[in-house]
């Protein structure tokens, strides 16, 4: 068996960003022996900019380097399982990492060992850096070592590295809209797997304005919601989560979502009237307690 994979989507992530992603990884596994890199393009081939196109053919060409143009559009959920099932079926262990995001140098390095020495931890993440469009620093994400998932993620999706066997064990992810990640944690947990946070910055995570449209959030939070719950009530293993149909409560959600980017004051006062906001808050809260050892 292989050592490590490290595993890239692509969607709708600029030349430049891919560029300096790819060389972040690149440069972080240079003295790292039996290392590859996999590139899955999740879009029509129509779709993707010419000059993107001309430097992933070039990448390409290094030798652990595989890119793989799906020349269609079928989600995370089925580009990861697609490219970790049938393209690093020879690798122990797996990494991800997204395509506007960067390496903080080292973190290979550091996965790795702590994998090899604690033999019983099946995934583990860490933290990140944030930075802007321009690649600003604006703030850090900090998360808890030890895991709780009561009330929502405490993992950071591109931090992730993990065994092969685990995701072979839970045959990948679910194809949801959204929170992919969240229910894969909920399932190893509920599975009596261990995972944990290293006290570690392993990447720079970008904030993208407006990357995240209101109808994308709502899907995100009602996935959210009904994970936390299925976990909560340990029935994630046998079901599939599926969010309730949107109706008044989802049209007044996205309502408060378009008047908060006029004025933050009027929007977060109308979300003191929205029950999806208000789940939100209370898991929200109940996760802080949980961080905060009360």
């Amino acid at each position: 068996m292989h050592k490590l994979a490290v595993v890239v989507t692509i969607y709708n992530e600029s030349l430049s960003y891919v560029r300096s992603a790819l060389s972040s990884i690149y440069f972080d596994i240079k003295d790292i022996e039996d290392v590859g890199i996999f590139i899955g393009v999740d879009r029509p081939l129509s779709e993707v900019d010419p000059k993107l196109y001309k430097y992933l053919t070039r990448v390409s060409k290094i030798e652990n380097v595989k890119v793989i143009f799906f020349n269609e559009n079928r989600g995370l959920a089925v580009t990861l399982n697609d490219m970790i099932f049938n393209h690093c079926y020879q690798y122990s262990y797996i990494a991800r990492m997204d395509a506007d995001d960067i390496v903080i140098p080292g973190r290979f390095k550091a996965q790795i060992s702590y994998l090899d020495a604690h033999r019983n931890v099946d995934l583990i993440g860490g933290k990140a850096f944030l930075i802007d469009d321009l690649g600003n620093d604006i703030g850090k994400f900090d998360v808890p070592k030890f895991i709780s998932l009561k009330w929502g993620n405490q993992l950071i999706h591109p931090t992730w590295m993990f065994r092969r066997s685990l995701f072979v064990e839970l045959s990948g992810y679910r194809n949801y809209a959204a929170a992919q990640d969240f229910d894969f944690l909920a399932r190893a947990v509920s599975s009596l797997k261990k995972i944990e946070n290293i006290p570690c910055y392993f990447i720079k995570y970008r904030i993208r304005n407006n990357s995240v449209g209101n109808e994308k959030k709502l899907t995100q939070l009602l996935y959210k919601i009904e994970i936390s719950k299925a976990f909560r009530n340990k029935s994630i293993l046998l079901n599939k989560v599926f969010p309730k149909e949107r109706g008044f409560c989802s049209s007044y959600f996205l309502l408060v979502e378009k008047f908060k980017r006029v004025n933050v004051f009027t929007g977060r006062l109308m979300s003191l009237f929205s029950l999806i906001h208000l789940k939100n808050y209370y898991l929200l809260l109940r996760k802080k307690i949980v961080e905060m050892g009360l």
